[in-house]
This record gives structure tokens, C-alpha cells and sequence, in this order.
């Protein structure tokens, strides 16, 4: 569904419209408002986000370095154990073929 604008700009704006008649004037009207929109709404969220912060309890310093490591410590033991899984799995495949 769409629905209709209109816009008043100057009369010698408009003539000088009219020398581009190759130009599909609302297909780029059209892009520059979504593009625009594109632009705008991250801002409007980061606006919202930073006013819900301001409502927010301070975090006790060294708090976001502790959720780091300790996502990192997870990370690292997924990875070891996704090896060890993997290496199980050879092992398994050379018993087979060695019989």
C-alpha cells in the first residue's frame, strides 16, 4: 500500500526539474526518505538506550572485566572440548580401520 505527498519547491527549481526529464524525480525522492529513515532510526535507538542508562545503577567497577574473562574462560572451554571431541572421533576412526 502507498499513499501521496506533495511537496511545493520554487518555480525555478521546478523548470530546472524539467531539463532532467531522464530523471525519475519521486523514485529518488522516494530512495533519499528511506535512506534518511535508514539514517535516523539507529539514532532514535541509541537516544532511547542512552536514556534507559541514565536510569540504570552504576555497575561496580571491574564488573564488565569479570563477565569478560569469565566469557572468555567459556569460550576457550568450548573450543578445548570441541578438540578433544573432534580428536575422540580420529581415534575412533584409525581403531576402526586398525581393527
Amino acid at each position: 500500500m502507498s499513499t501521496v505527498i506533495s511537496i511545493r519547491i520554487p518555480k525555478k527549481l521546478k523548470d530546472k526539474m524539467d531539463k532532467f526529464n531522464e530523471i525519475n524525480w519521486s523514485e529518488l525522492i522516494r530512495k533519499f526518505i528511506e535512506e534518511k529513515i535508514a539514517q535516523l532510526e539507529p539514532e532514535e535507538t541509541l537516544k532511547g538506550i542512552e536514556e534507559h542508562l541514565k536510569e540504570v545503577s552504576e555497575l561496580p567497577r571491574g564488573t564488565v572485566a569479570r563477565w569478560i574473562r569469565v566469557t572468555q574462560k567459556l569460550i576457550d572451554s568450548l573450543a578445548i572440548s570441541a578438540l578433544l571431541l573432534k580428536e575422540e572421533g580420529w581415534k575412533r576412526k584409525m581403531e576402526f580401520i586398525i581393527g
